[in-house]
């Protein structure tokens, strides 16, 4: 049988203090119960003292084992370091969700501007109400394309068409002609 050499104290605190004083087998804690360091692999059957093989058990779990190997305890969860994950994936929701706000705020202001950059071209064409492109069709155009393109696309279509549902099909149209050329230039 092999010697059975005793712990030091460091060793000993230290093991407690990783399992947080508390027994890896029933999860009692001190005052309830009087806690030991345990062999995981009892050094009878060759286990060592290493830190990896000693665990933390109360008194009755340990006298309860005996030499006997059992299945690995459960670790502990980390608290702590939950919380943190926890608190970190908060964060991120937060920046997302103010971005989020702050990106469809600035995309309704955007699908404005760009109406009334439409209405005031052809109102200066003396159109008291005309067409505009409605809120939908400005947004997936702005999923695509810059705003200023897109201002650019509709102050040339409206000098060169004189309805404003068919300018609005041709600054689309020159709009796409435009990013394919671009992306011809650009292979």
């Amino acid at each position: 049988m092999a010697e059975r050499k005793p712990l030091r104290k460091s060793v000993r605190f230290a093991i407690f203090e990783r399992d947080a004083f508390t027994c890896a087998y029933c999860g009692r804690r001190p005052p309830a119960v009087v806690l030991e360091i345990d062999h995981i692999v009892p050094v009878a059957e060759g286990g060592s003292n290493e830190d990896t093989n000693l665990i933390t058990s109360c008194e009755d779990c340990n006298a309860g084992k005996g030499r006997r190997v059992l299945a690995s305890p459960q670790p502990k969860p980390d608290v702590d370091r939950d919380y943190l994950a926890a608190q970190q994936e908060l964060a991120e929701l937060e920046r997302y969700n103010r971005l989020k706000i702050g990106r469809d705020k600035a995309l309704a202001q955007t699908t404005v501007n760009l109406q009334e950059s439409w209405i005031e071209s052809w109102q200066s064409l003396g159109w008291k109400k005309p067409w505009f492109p409605v809120k939908a069709e400005l947004l997936h155009l702005l999923v695509t394309f810059r705003p200023e393109d897109i201002e650019w696309a509709f102050n040339y279509a409206t000098g060169r068409i004189n309805k404003p549902k068919a300018a609005f099909k041709y600054a689309c149209g020159c709009l796409w002609r435009r990013a394919k050329e671009e992306g011809a230039d650009g292979a």
